[in-house]
């Protein structure tokens, strides 16, 4: 089965009628306009949060790991991510900072960010539950000692500014104040991010 990737705006109106009866079949309570609300929100929802922030975000990381990296080789090829990964954040930006973004569509934005920068605020989980694998279980305060001794609270507060600065273009500032009312780029204590 080959898949396409077109621009919502790219679609023709019978595209759009096949999607909606395909939706249709396959849940209930989908409706028309409902449908085309949606269609329209994720569009923005997915340049914003993948093209301007991700995009960003991962440009920022291969130009780390090519001027850090003591393999030229390696460094090398970390180096050729960087002309693409900051084409696609430039075009992202761009597109996003000539459109007037939906109440809607920045609530969407808002929970999908919320989330993501909460998994960066109590920082790396994945490699506790690696840890705890291959030593067996560990106590809260073990989890907390390992999370201080790796320093995880001012890791996740560099990858949170980074991320902060990613996201402060233009017609994103009302989701970014919420953001920082909420407290979502503060790193969290050690303490706090062990359940």
């Amino acid at each position: 089965m080959k898949s396409l990737l077109i621009p919502v705006e790219n679609l023709q109106p019978s595209d759009r009628t096949a999607m909606y009866a395909l939706l249709q079949n396959h849940f209930q309570g989908i409706t028309w306009d409902g449908f085309q609300i949606d269609l329209e929100r994720k569009n923005w929802v997915l340049l914003f949060v993948l093209q301007v922030v991700l995009e960003g975000w991962g440009l920022s990381h291969y130009r780390r790991l090519a001027k850090e990296c003591r393999y030229p080789v390696l460094a090398e090829l970390f180096s050729s991510f960087l002309q693409s990964e900051s084409r696609h954040h430039a075009t992202g930006t761009t597109l996003f900072n000539q459109i007037t973004v939906s109440a809607l569509s920045q609530t969407t934005i808002l929970d999908v960010l919320a989330q993501f920068l909460f998994m960066v605020q109590v920082g790396p989980q994945s490699l506790l539950a690696a840890i705890e694998q291959v030593k067996g279980h560990l106590t809260r305060s073990q989890k907390i000692q390992i999370l201080q001794e790796l320093d995880t609270e001012t890791h996740s507060g560099t990858r949170l500014q980074i991320l902060r600065s990613l996201m402060g273009i233009k017609s994103t500032q009302s989701i970014l104040q919420t953001l920082e009312e909420r407290g979502a780029f503060e790193p969290l204590p050690a303490h706090q991010c062990v359940y």
